[in-house]
C-alpha cells in the first residue's frame, strides 16, 4: 500500500516538476556539497514519527543514522514503512544552504531521483522558491514548475492531544504546460507544516492534471519519538 500511495503523488509531483526552462529554479543553483549539520530533522538511529494517513493507514517514517551518496551528493537516509504491509519505501532528505532537500523516485525504481526544494531553513514569511526539471510523460515533453512559499511561521498545530510549537506552513503551488504552449496550467497544490526540530508534521497534496489525473491525500504525526 504505501509504494502505491507514494508512486502515484511523486508520480503526480514530477509531471508537475517537469521543467525545461531557460531559468532555472533553486533546485538546480545549489552548491557542490550538502550540509550535515541541520536542525530541520533528526537522523540519530532510533528516531521515529507516526503518521496517520488520510486512506485508513499509518505509516512510521524511521531514522536510520547512516548516510547515502545520490545524485554526487550526500543525504541523511530514512525509511518509510507502511505499518499493515510492511512495506519500505528508502527516503533521501539533505542541507545545502539554507534549504532543505528531498529526493523524488522519478519511475519508481529507486534508481532515478529528481531533488526538490522543500523547507527553508529560518526562513520568513513571504520567501519563495521554485523548483524545475526535466521530465517527459507518456513520451510527451512537458514544462513545469513548483512554486514554494513560506505562509506562515512561529505559529502552533494541535493533531490529537499534542500541541506542536514554532510550526512552518510551506505553500506549493504545482504548475504544467505542454511544450511550445504559452500558459501554465494549475496542477494543483502541497502543503507542508514543519515543526522545529520534529521534521515534518502534516502533509496535504490536491492533485488535478487536466481531465485525466485528480487525487488528494493527507497525513498528520500520531506520535513521535527524537532520541536525544
Amino acid at each position: 500500500m504505501i509504494r502505491t500511495v507514494t508512486y502515484f503523488l511523486l508520480s503526480a509531483t514530477l509531471i508537475c516538476l517537469a521543467a525545461s526552462c531557460k531559468k532555472k529554479g533553486e533546485n538546480e543553483k545549489l552548491d557542490k556539497d550538502n550540509d550535515p549539520n541541520s536542525s530541520f530533522m533528526s537522523n540519530k538511529e532510533g528516531s521515529w514519527w507516526l503518521y496517520g494517513v488520510s486512506n485508513g493507514t499509518i505509516n512510521r517514517r524511521t531514522a536510520t543514522g547512516r548516510d547515502s551518496t545520490q545524485l554526487d551528493k550526500v543525504f541523511n537516509y530514512y525509511e518509510l514503512q507502511d505499518t499493515v504491509t510492511y512495506d519500505i519505501l528508502p527516503e533521501y532528505f539533505g542541507k545545502n544552504k539554507d534549504f532543505m532537500l528531498m529526493l523524488t523516485d522519478i519511475d519508481g525504481g529507486q534508481t532515478n531521483y529528481a531533488l526538490i526544494v522543500i523547507y527553508k531553513e529560518d526562513g520568513k514569511v513571504g520567501d519563495s522558491w521554485t523548483n524545475t526539471g526535466n521530465f517527459t510523460f507518456s513520451g510527451v515533453p512537458i514544462q513545469g514548475k513548483i512554486e514554494g512559499r513560506i505562509e506562515s511561521t512561529g505559529g502552533s498545530m494541535t493533531i490529537g492531544d499534542k500541541t506542536y510549537q514554532e510550526v512552518t506552513l510551506i505553500h506549493n503551488d504545482l504548475k504544467a504546460k505542454l511544450v511550445g504552449s504559452p500558459v501554465y496550467t494549475d496542477c494543483g497544490t502541497a502543503k507542508l507544516w514543519f515543526a522545529k526540530d520534529i521534521g515534518i508534521i502534516k502533509s496535504d497534496y490536491d492533485f488535478h492534471i487536466a481531465s485525466f489525473f485528480s487525487r488528494q491525500y493527507r497525513d498528520s504525526l500520531l506520535d513521535y519519538h527524537i532520541v536525544p
